[in-house]
């Protein structure tokens, strides 16, 4: 990778052509970066907007397909969207709440100390599998100042939501969504593997969609789509990466050299392809979960 650093993107914030060409004109005024990944970028109107102000400012921009999204419909609340999960994973996170019941959880959000919750949520992610493995959001400086600074944007109009469950006093799992339109993104979620048996992750995104529902949320948005997710889904949507140059310089030349050695050469290899996973950082008896 010849880019250094990934800042989280929100594409959904792009409303109007005029958020994109706002979005391009930033990116062009920028000195220190010899390239940006957008990611993800939803393939819809805001992708071909966000292009459009890329080409008309002269900035080179290359798109490549990444992943799926998982999407799930509360616009008829939350008891209705519960039910219309197969009765087996309906029960399975019965047990897990019973099961974190029994344990004494406690669940606290952002109303119960926003920097304090904050705090939290970044201590369990820097001890996660996805803090070991260097891309949870407390897994270094970059990572935790930009969660900071979602923090200061969304806190003051009550947009952010902060979960964590409490397992003998000590942080099991979090999850972190932000309201905008009518739709709650599901941001982040960790988890720690002593608790693994109790399914904390399952139980973080749950606990997250039930409260959006109570919110009026008309849909939640886990800007991914993995394997645990696949029961929570109603429908999902196909993503991209924007790789963007604010100028033509060596970068740029090495990305389209790049480019075509991977045509000759086939494409990379599906082991250079695969992201970083839980497995990796864990033994597989340990079971799986967010």
């Amino acid at each position: 990778m010849l880019g250094d650093e990934i800042m989280g993107f929100a594409d959904w914030l792009i409303q109007s052509q005029q958020d994109a060409d706002t979005l391009a004109q930033a990116i062009a005024g920028i000195t220190g970066a010899q390239w940006i990944f957008l990611e993800p970028v939803r393939i819809n109107s805001s992708h071909g907007s966000i292009g459009d102000a890329f080409q008309r400012l002269g900035i080179p921009c290359h798109c490549r397909p990444r992943f799926q999204c998982t999407t799930m419909d509360m616009s008829r609340g939350w008891d209705h969207y519960f039910e219309s999960r197969p009765s087996g994973f309906r029960k399975m996170l019965r047990v897990s709440e019973r099961r974190a019941a029994a344990a004494g959880a406690v669940v606290l959000t952002e109303q119960d100390g926003g920097e304090a919750i904050l705090d939290r949520v970044i201590g369990l992610s820097a001890r996660s599998w996805k803090g070991q493995a260097g891309t949870g959001i407390g897994a270094n400086d970059m990572n935790r100042a930009y969660l900071r600074a979602l923090w200061r944007e969304f806190s003051p109009t009550n947009d952010i939501h902060l979960n964590v469950l409490l397992l003998g006093g000590k942080e099991a799992g979090h999850s972190v969504t932000i309201d905008c339109n009518g739709v709650t993104h599901g941001l982040f979620t960790d988890f720690d593997e002593a608790f693994a048996a109790i399914s904390p992750g399952r139980l973080m995104v749950m606990s997250s969609v039930r409260e959006a529902a109570a919110r009026g949320m008309a849909s939640f948005d886990m800007l991914r789509r993995t394997h645990y997710l696949r029961r929570f889904s109603d429908d999902s949507y196909e993503t991209s990466r924007l790789t963007v140059f604010p100028r033509r310089n060596a970068a740029w030349l090495a990305f389209l050299a790049e480019a075509g050695a991977r045509r000759v050469a086939g494409g990379l290899t599906s082991k250079a392809r695969r992201r970083a996973r839980r497995i990796d950082f864990i033994h597989p008896e340990e079971g799986d979960d967010a």
